[in-house]
């Protein structure tokens, strides 16, 4: 259906009407809305989210803002002009058993958008955005598990940017080398019981300030042994 219009007036901006758009149930498992703002000084904002999910499989959101806006006369010495705009996805999913994946991603153009056109102070406030993506995957046969993820964080005064792409984790759970599938859990010899236990750890990160831009990236193994 179609959402109401507020009517105001701004000092810099004009006579307005905001949040006139449309809602539209697709279907019992997804929506979509769309919103607007104009304003009479030739300013406006644009704004979309479509939601999605399915019990016990996957849900999550997607949104995006476009804001053009002109501020005072063109004649007045404190005219200004500018673009915003912000993109946000958030999804997660059990893809079965074993495998999952998240994602909290977020990417804007600056601070700006936040003061202009979203409501909630927390965000208005803000000076830092962090998103993630994660996929993780175990092994129910052997224990072992592996996670691959993104990590990005982007200062909205300065602009700088530090991510972290990839980052991968491996674990092994604890083995016994020496130990046969036949041997009894309560008759073992003592070597039989020396165990060892293998992590891994891959990291590539990437920080850029003021424009210059430092990658750098290893690899960290660590294996425990021990007996008792």
């Amino acid at each position: 259906g179609i959402l109401p219009a507020a009517f105001g007036q701004d000092a810099s901006l004009g006579y307005y009407f905001s949040r006139f758009g449309y809602f539209w149930a697709i279907s019992d498992y997804m929506d979509w809305n769309i919103t607007a703002d104009y304003f009479t000084r030739g300013s406006y904002n644009l704004g979309s989210r479509f939601r999605y999910a399915k019990r016990y499989s996957y849900n999550g959101n997607l949104e995006g803002g476009y804001s053009y806006r002109k501020n005072n006369e063109s004649v007045d010495p404190d005219f200004t002009e500018n673009i915003q705009w912000r993109i946000r996805w958030n999804h997660n999913q059990n893809i079965d058993p074993t495998l999952r994946f998240d994602a909290n991603l977020e990417f804007a153009s600056g601070r700006d958008f936040y003061r202009s056109n979203v409501s909630d102070l927390s965000q208005n406030l803000m000076q830092d955005i962090y998103l993630s993506a994660t996929l993780f995957k175990s092994w129910d046969e052997s224990g072992n598990s592996l996670s691959l993820s993104y990590r990005r964080r982007q200062n909205l005064q300065t602009g700088n940017i530090s991510e972290s792409l990839p980052s991968a984790n491996f674990s092994m759970s604890q083995k016994y080398p020496f130990r046969s599938e036949t041997t009894s859990a309560t008759n073992l010899k003592w070597f039989e019981m020396i165990g060892y236990r293998l992590t891994s750890q891959l990291q590539n990160t990437r920080n850029k300030t003021a424009g210059d831009l430092k990658i750098r990236g290893g690899i960290q193994h660590n294996i425990n042994i021990n007996a008792s």
